[in-house]
């Protein structure tokens, strides 16, 4: 699990949908909060394979409560979210959450395993 940005407790999973990135690799959207104070984020992550290597990411958008609270319900709303082909409005809802506030994400792991 992950932990808490403000105060390093162990965060709670509340809520996951597996997507699609643009590549056709497996993206995971998690929904965590914190027990302790409330803190609540989106995680995402996935490991992208490219034409010269593969690209582990991890990264998570820190969310207000109101965008908590929409998010949750968003995510209960997708009856087939362990599935990447599942084409509901939920996935594509998030998926345009997550571009529209790249300016917030940080980042937690970038890692590369490179061949040529």
């Amino acid at each position: 699990m992950s932990q808490c940005p403000v105060c390093n407790d162990e965060m709670i999973l509340k809520a996951n949908v597996v997507n699609l990135h643009i590549t056709g690799d497996e993206k995971y959207f998690r929904l965590l909060s914190c027990p302790n104070c409330n803190k609540a984020v989106l995680e995402v992550s996935m490991t992208v394979n490219l034409d010269y290597g593969r690209n582990f990411l991890v990264y998570f958008i820190e969310l207000s409560e109101e965008e908590y609270i929409d998010t949750l319900k968003l995510m209960e709303e997708c009856k087939n979210s362990e599935s990447e082909n599942c084409d509901c409005h939920v996935h594509k809802i998030l998926d345009s959450f997550e571009m529209e506030n790249i300016s917030r994400k940080v980042v937690l792991v970038d890692d590369y395993d490179v061949w040529v």
